[in-house]
């Protein structure tokens, strides 16, 4: 299978004008001039095949145009209860004209596991204040003026790491994977900004970096340590300090000479995408999109708790255009797709999970699902053995059963982006959080539905930047090209999606999952578990992430028998 750069990626369905999400105005590319000469040269043998013979078209333009198949479907309420599936599997099926008819969009998320990511530069902190949506966390590097060069910010916002509620800090210090800045530590000072937009008084208690040549989470094996020495620092209200490490010109050669790619975050991919211009975002902006996130537990046991991104998220969000040499525009020379795809089947997949009754399902299919599926990968981990154990009330879930050190928290993001409440979240927050922090495994913060707001501990902290996305586009540029999205809404459309599954990209939607008095889709599934043309599972909002794994067509697609 060709390597090629591991996306997360998140589909949503809705059901309402967006302008022309198709044209290339204003694109960006991000792809190597060889590439993009061939992409361009693609288009026109496309443009000229169509032309002169549509019947020229290659195979995997014919399977293109075939309604005979469909995507499969992996849900987050485990794979016992006959109350919401009908085969006790844990998935379902939704074939591509329903796909096409309801317009999936489809985001993508950056995770490169060619090599396994090795952290080197780590910001440790310790913030005492009561309200942790009042105070705004920035670190980075700054000038001899003061004058900020790249930093990262956590806050409550949505379109920045954190959303932390009206909950203390914790008493534990936090740590934060600052390596997209390790090569600019021995030109400019490391510094730490807390800004009060409350009228409770904090401090800062404590600020260090660490510099590594192999990162040990425990922090034994650090190389070089910078420390504030003035003691805390008071955070007055509604006002703002800043502390500052003196790195610049003291940073030790010899870690420098370490740094490698391995260590230091992707600038480049093999993405093509451009901006969302204003009229779009608009268009996306509907009544039913700004439903504030919610945790509505369906049927009094399985929760939900989706919401559709906010304006200042679809502003960050880049629309994707093409990958390597494939175009969305219907480039596909020398792809050859095979009839059936299930990343559920690999070893690096884990066991069909239950979120109990928390609002965590976003968390639960970007971080448990996708998330450990590539880190998996990247590793080498074979997850073929776990299983799960469900807990003796169904709202509460369960857990894998053994391998807790390779699975992933949702709890690690949830709790961090859900503003301190079990009200759910967007997945644009969680995908943001893997790529700018990482996450902890289940063993370090064991997934409990009975804590929604409690914070890492020192140690979960410290294990997430061994398990993080890599992509500097956000401190480089204006905002991210790693996280973006497209439509599904052709032929080809289906086709781009289906490349993307058989190069092993597990994907992430939204559906109406039901409420406390209906299974919202599950109520349209068939005896097989199949969503067929001409079922209506419409609704006015959606509420409920879902994750991707594969399809079947041609031979391998029979509604009737879709588990043969």
């Amino acid at each position: 299978m060709k390597k090629l750069l591991p996306v997360f990626l998140l589909l949503m369905p809705f059901f309402f004008a967006c302008g022309d999400l198709n044209t290339t105005e204003d694109t960006t590319e991000i792809v190597d001039d060889e590439s993009t000469d061939d992409e361009s040269t693609d288009d026109e043998s496309t443009d000229d095949e169509s032309t002169d013979d549509e019947s020229s078209d290659d195979e995997s333009s014919d399977d293109a145009a075939s309604t005979d198949g469909a995507f499969k479907f992996v849900n987050s309420w485990g794979a016992y209860s006959s109350v919401w599936e009908n085969v006790l599997d844990g998935h379902y099926w939704i074939e591509y004209e329903d796909m096409k008819d309801n317009g999936f969009y489809i985001y993508y998320y950056y995770n490169d596991d060619s090599e396994v990511y090795d952290p080197t530069a780590i910001a440790v902190f310790n913030i005492d204040h009561d309200y942790r949506d009042e105070v705004s966390i920035t670190i980075g590097v700054q000038d001899d003026e003061g004058d900020t060069v790249y930093s990262k910010t956590l806050e409550s916002t949505i379109s920045n790491i954190l959303s932390g509620g009206a909950e203390p800090f914790p008493d534990n210090d936090m740590a934060l994977d600052i390596t997209e800045f390790a090569d600019s530590l021995d030109d400019y000072n490391f510094f730490l900004t807390a800004e009060n937009s409350g009228d409770t008084e904090g401090t800062i208690e404590s600020l260090s970096l660490e510099l590594y040549t192999e990162y040990d989470s425990s922090g034994a094996s650090v190389a070089q340590t910078f420390a504030y020495e003035g003691g805390s620092v008071t955070i007055g209200a509604s006002s703002t300090v800043t502390i500052e490490l003196e790195t610049a010109g003291n940073i030790d050669s010899s870690w420098e000479a370490s740094l490698s790619s391995s260590s230091l975050l992707s600038t480049s991919s093999s993405f093509t995408f451009r901006d969302l211009t204003d009229s779009e975002i608009s268009s996306l902006l509907t009544t039913e999109d700004q439903i504030s996130p919610s945790n509505e537990v369906v049927m009094g046991d399985f929760g939900t708790g989706w919401s559709a991104p906010t304006s200042e998220e679809w502003e960050e969000v880049s629309y994707l255009e093409g990958l390597s040499t494939i175009s969305k525009s219907g480039s596909y020379d020398g792809v050859s797709l095979p009839d059936e795809v299930d990343l559920s089947a690999e070893e690096y997949f884990p066991p069909v999970g239950n979120q109990g009754g928390e609002g965590s399902c976003a968390a639960f299919s970007a971080v448990y699902y996708i998330h450990t599926y590539m880190e998996a990968r990247e590793h080498g981990w074979d997850l073929s053995d776990v299983g799960w154990t469900y807990s003796s009330s169904t709202s509460n879930g369960g857990e894998p059963d053994s391998d807790l050190d390779k699975i992933f928290s949702p709890d690690f993001v949830y709790h961090q982006i859900n503003f301190g409440t079990d009200g759910g979240s967007t997945s644009y927050q969680a995908l943001e959080s893997l790529i700018r922090q990482g996450c902890a495994s289940w063993e370090t913060m064991p997934y409990d539905t009975s804590d929604s707001t409690s914070w890492p501990s020192e140690e979960a902290w410290r294990e997430a930047p061994l398990y993080r996305s890599d992509t500097d586009s956000y401190y480089t540029g204006s905002k991210y090209s790693g996280i973006g999205f497209f439509k599904v809404e052709d032929d080809d459309d289906i086709l781009f999606l289906k490349y993307l599954l058989s190069e092993g990209y597990p994907v992430t939607t939204a559906i109406y999952g039901g409420s406390s008095s209906d299974y919202g889709l599950y109520d349209e599934l068939d005896e097989n578990d199949v969503l067929e043309n001409g079922n209506s599972w419409s609704s006015s909002y959606w509420n409920h992430a879902q994750t991707i794994v594969g399809y079947k067509e041609g031979d391998e697609w029979d509604s009737s028998n879709p588990e043969d």
